[in-house]
């Protein structure tokens, strides 16, 4: 033994076996099974059970999270007990707002993971129904976020080729009609700089042009592949 106050070095100690066993649980015994507790839940359609029967509000953007919040306390139970009164299993109105979905890169990491959490939210057990409120100007468009969240992939291929298809008639007919324009102001002179109209329309119509090119491109790119950036919001015009 070390006496209190000695001297400890390599002298007085040393490393020894240490036999160690680390079979936990082996000698447990199997036992009946237990009756399996129950609880006073609620079954959703698709066989999940919910704890609580709430309606949730959820906000595309940070703009619209003070809408969605009034739209929550209308139903409060504290402040405005009658407005659930007919519904007694209503558990309550929820509003679960975030201050992102402005000015962000619709295809960069920090839009997918806010569209992935809204979609935990959205299709929590917990929530007999969501409504979302947007803005309409926000990066985080309420229809794109559907599409990739929540539309069938057979769906979604079709409304990215119709999408793809009205870009190109879009631009197709900007080119048209610039054109009709040119031939009918063909003998028009600016009024600043005394130079034909049609120089302006020219440049209308060159921009209208390469637009439809790349509508075509992107197409094929789209085809070609089997996916849009709609479909995949991570994806770039460079994959393949």
């Amino acid at each position: 033994d070390i006496a209190a106050g000695e001297h400890v070095h390599t002298h007085n100690i040393a490393m020894g076996d240490f036999e160690r066993d680390y079979a936990f649980g082996a000698d447990v015994k199997p036992e009946p099974a237990r009756l399996q507790a129950r609880f006073m839940g609620i079954r959703r359609a698709d066989g999940r059970v919910a704890t609580r029967n709430y309606i949730g509000i959820l906000s595309s953007v940070n703009c619209s999270a003070t809408a969605a919040r009034a739209i929550a306390d209308h139903f409060s139970r504290q402040t405005n007990p009658s407005a659930l009164a007919d519904f007694p299993n209503v558990d309550g109105v929820v509003a679960l707002t975030h201050g992102t979905g402005c000015g962000m890169d619709t295809q960069g990491l920090g839009m997918q993971l806010l569209e992935r959490t809204l979609a935990g939210y959205a299709t929590h057990a917990n929530f007999a129904g969501v409504l979302m409120v947007g803005l309409g100007c926000e990066a985080n468009q309420i229809n794109a976020w559907l599409a990739h969240r929540y539309m069938p992939r057979g769906m979604a291929r079709a409304m990215s080729l119709l999408v793809d298809v009205i870009r190109i008639a879009f631009f197709g007919a900007m080119v048209a009609l610039t054109w009709q324009m040119m031939q009918k102001m063909d003998s028009y002179r600016m009024t600043i700089v005394d130079l034909p109209m049609n120089i302006v329309y020219g440049v209308c119509l060159f921009g209208f042009a390469a637009m439809t090119l790349r509508s075509l491109w992107v197409l094929r790119v789209h085809w070609q592949r089997g996916y849009s950036v709609l479909e995949r919001p991570e994806s770039t015009m460079d994959d393949r």
